[in-house]
Parts: C-alpha cells; sequence; structure tokens
C-alpha cells in the first residue's frame, strides 16, 4: 500500500514517512468494524490536532490520513476507486465513499461528491 500511495502522489517518500494509519481488529479479519468504535479515531485526531480523512481499504481495515488539507477529496475517493478496483477482491469491498472524521463534530461523516 505505501508503494501504491507513493505512486499515486508522485512524491519521493523515505518508507514510513506518510502519516498513515491502519484500522482494523487484533485478528485482522473484518476489522473495518472497529470504525465503529470511534474513540479510538479521535484520540488519534486529538494527537495530531487535525480532523481525519477514513479510507475504506477493504472488510479488514480502513486507512486513516491527517487532513491537511493539501489534497482535494476527489484525490482520495480516486485512490478509494482505483484500490478497490485493482487491489481489493470483491467481495471485500467496503465502499467506495470517501468519509471524515469531523473533531469540530465529534463523529465520522461521508464526504459527499
Amino acid at each position: 500500500m505505501q508503494q501504491f500511495l507513493h505512486d499515486m502522489m508522485g512524491l519521493a517518500m523515505e518508507e514510513g514517512s506518510l502519516p498513515l494509519y491502519v484500522l482494523t481488529n487484533r485478528e485482522r479479519m473484518f476489522g473495518a468494524s472497529a470504525m465503529l468504535y470511534s474513540e479510538k479515531i479521535k484520540e488519534l485526531a486529538d494527537e495530531l490536532h487535525l480532523d481525519l480523512l477514513i479510507l475504506p481499504s477493504s472488510l479488514h481495515e480502513v486507512l486513516l490520513l491527517p487532513d491537511d488539507g493539501t489534497q482535494e477529496n476527489d484525490f482520495y475517493r480516486q485512490m478509494v476507486r482505483t484500490v478497490n478496483e485493482t487491489q481489493v477482491d470483491p467481495e471485500e469491498i467496503l465502499s467506495f465513499s470517501l468519509y471524515r472524521y469531523s473533531r469540530e463534530r465529534d463523529r465520522i461523516e461521508e464526504i459527499e461528491e
């Protein structure tokens, strides 16, 4: 995934330099349901002092990215679509939508197109 993000963003990044967080469960099976435990997402957002973009990766995990406003939402929406179409088995696709954890509202919201 790091290489894929590197290729999509067109940036020269060292391993681990992209602030990308994976949210899943201990078993890493059907771990996207961890998104329902928003207190963990809130803790990370508060630690980073930023809202978080939530990219559904598969039924097994979601990706969290600090929303620093440097990329347009369409960029991340296309990333989700491309990963779903090229990297995820069809029966494991969670969603083609993009989500944001809003610190101000303390909730997860779908980002409309």
